[in-house]
């Protein structure tokens, strides 16, 4: 009589942000026939976000084998959320050791962008650079503040960046004039939170050139 085994037989938890990458990269599941005859099995997923590296096969008495099961670009797609999925792993030949095996998927939100740092260049330009701590956004919005008694006023979006761009000047500003900034990654399915704002003087004015300048002869002896 042919049995199959498989392990290991406890929940699998893949996580990771909007657009992944998830974690772990995959389960490697083993297939025994602990039985006394050769048995023939096959492997679904009832979710389509998991991949599974075969799907049917045959074992002789004693024989092994792994299916690999890992996450596809479909879960890049899921909203922040919880998903189930069942993979069963079926004897075609008896029965005997059918198995199904939760997998879970948990999709988070992206991560903030982080260390914001901004740096006025001139009387009227503002540099601004952050660290990306996502991989699955679109691009990042920038906002900018005044300055209201040393906390930042009312924001507006100054623009947008590309994805994997973490760069931005402000241009067009008055001078010696306190500006806050902060950045998020945005995405087509959710935003990420705020990067932690920071203030920035721009530099003042260069002074007047002087004015009247003459010119007198120097006298001769």
């Amino acid at each position: 009589v042919s049995a199959l085994s498989v392990t290991p037989s406890s929940v699998v938890a893949f996580t990771g942000s909007i657009g992944g990458p998830f974690s772990p990269s995959g389960q490697v599941y083993s297939l025994t026939d602990v039985g006394t005859s050769a048995l023939a099995w096959s492997a679904n997923a009832s979710q389509s976000w998991l991949t599974l590296s075969a799907t049917s096969g045959n074992l002789l008495v004693g024989q092994g084998t792994n299916v690999t099961a890992s996450i596809n670009s479909v879960a890049n797609t899921l909203p922040v959320g919880t998903y189930s999925n069942i993979v069963t792993f079926a004897n075609l030949t008896n029965g005997n050791g059918t198995t199904n095996l939760l997998v879970t998927l948990t999709v988070t939100p992206l991560p903030a962008p982080s260390n914001l740092s901004a740096v006025a260049v001139t009387n009227g330009q503002v540099n601004l650079s952050w660290t990306d701590n996502s991989n699955g956004e679109d691009g990042f919005e920038i906002e900018r503040a005044p300055d209201n008694g040393g906390t930042p006023g009312t924001w507006a979006q100054i623009g947008t960046v590309s994805k994997n761009v973490t760069t931005y000047s402000d241009l067009g500003l008055n001078s010696s004039t306190p500006y806050w900034y902060r950045v998020r990654a945005f995405s087509s399915q959710a935003d990420s939170a705020y990067s932690t704002p920071v203030v920035v003087t721009t530099l003042p004015l260069p002074p007047a050139a002087p004015s009247g300048l003459t010119a007198m002869p120097l006298s001769g002896s």
